[in-house]
C-alpha cells in the first residue's frame, strides 16, 4: 500500500512539472518612465524672474513670475492684442495701501514654452504703476503652481515644470511643509527678532517681491529705520525696516537679515535666490537646495 501511494505521488509531481513547463513565462512589466520635465529659460531683472507667455495663441508677452498672485494677471495691452472683451470685476488688495480695480475676461489658454494650461479666471489689472519693467504685461500666478510641480533655479534663470503625478523629491534638497490656502502659498519660519524675542510665523510666499522676510515684528530688531513700503499693486506707504537677529527656514539659519516691517508676513526672492526652489503644491512640500549664494550678506534697504 505504501509503495502504491509513493507511485501515485510521483506520477502527480511529474504531471504538475509537465504542466508548469508548458505554461508561458510570466512577464513583469517595468514601471512607466516618468515624463521628463519641461524646461523654460527665464529673463532676470534685478532679483525677479520673467517668462514669455502666449495668451490664446497671441504673443508671446513677458510676465513676472509672482507666487503672491492668487490669480494669473494680464494687463490691458494683452487684452487689446488678444482681442478679449473684459467685464467688470471686484477690487483686490495688493502689496500697497488701498484696493485695486480689476476686470475679468473668462477662461484663457496660456502657454509657457511647451507648458499649456487653461486658466479659468484670470484678472485684468493695469500694471503701469507697479515698479516692474514696462515691457512686462502680466503675472504668472497660482494656477501654474497648482497644476505642476515647479522648480526655480535662480542661478541658471531657469524653470522646470514636472508632471505632478510622477514627481520624486530632489535627492540633495531639504523638505519644508508647504501650506496652500485659497490659492496662496505659505511656509512657517522661526524669526529671532532680538535676544529676547523669538516668534514662529506663517509667511506668504511671494516671488514677485524682492524682499527677504517682511514682518511687522522687525520693529523690535536692530537698526530700525523709516522706509517706503508697498512697491506693488496699490499705493506706497511709510513704514520701517530693520535687522532680524536670525531667520530659520527648516534646517537653514540666516543671521543679520535685513527686512521691511510689512503688515502681512511674507518671504520673497532676496531669501529664495539662495536656493534652487521646488514648489510641490499638489503634495504640500517645498524643497530647498542651497546654491553658491547661500552665505551672501543681506543688503540693507536702499
Amino acid at each position: 500500500m505504501y509503495r502504491k501511494m509513493r507511485l501515485v505521488f510521483a506520477i502527480a509531481i511529474g504531471l504538475l512539472a509537465c504542466r508548469l513547463d508548458a505554461m508561458p513565462p510570466v512577464l513583469v512589466m517595468p514601471p512607466a518612465p516618468a515624463k521628463p520635465p519641461i524646461v523654460v529659460k527665464a529673463r532676470r531683472e534685478e532679483k525677479l524672474l520673467y517668462l514669455q507667455v502666449k495668451v490664446n495663441q497671441k504673443g508671446p508677452f513677458w510676465f513676472c513670475v509672482d507666487t503672491g498672485a492668487h490669480h494669473t494677471v494680464i494687463d490691458p495691452y494683452v487684452v487689446q492684442q488678444a482681442g478679449l472683451k473684459p467685464v467688470s470685476g471686484e477690487a483686490v488688495k495688493g502689496a500697497g495701501k488701498g484696493e485695486v480695480p480689476t476686470q475679468r475676461v473668462g477662461a484663457l489658454q496660456m502657454e509657457i514654452g511647451d507648458v499649456k494650461l487653461t486658466v479659468p479666471d484670470p484678472m485684468v489689472i493695469d500694471l503701469s504703476g507697479v515698479p516692474i519693467p514696462k515691457w512686462v504685461h502680466g503675472l504668472v500666478g497660482a494656477e501654474f503652481f497648482e497644476a505642476y510641480v515647479v522648480e526655480i533655479d535662480f542661478e541658471q534663470n531657469q524653470f522646470r515644470f514636472f508632471d505632478r503625478d510622477n514627481f520624486t523629491k530632489p535627492a540633495r534638497a531639504s523638505s519644508v511643509p508647504l501650506i496652500l490656502e485659497n490659492h496662496r502659498m505659505y511656509m512657517e519660519a522661526t524669526i529671532e527678532v532680538s535676544d529676547t524675542q523669538t516668534v514662529t510665523h506663517k509667511l506668504r510666499i511671494d516671488t514677485g517681491s524682492e524682499d527677504s522676510v517682511s514682518d511687522d515684528v522687525v520693529k523690535g530688531g536692530k537698526n530700525v529705520r523709516e522706509t517706503v513700503l508697498g512697491n506693488g499693486l496699490g499705493e506706497n506707504f511709510k513704514g520701517y525696516s530693520g535687522m532680524y537677529k536670525a531667520v530659520h527656514l527648516g534646517p537653514f539659519t540666516f543671521h543679520d537679515v535685513w527686512g521691511p516691517g510689512g503688515p502681512l508676513p511674507a518671504i520673497g526672492t532676496e531669501m529664495f535666490r539662495r536656493f534652487k526652489v521646488t514648489f510641490d503644491a499638489p503634495h504640500g512640500m517645498l524643497y530647498l537646495e542651497p546654491n553658491s549664494h547661500i552665505k551672501d550678506a543681506f543688503p540693507p534697504p536702499s
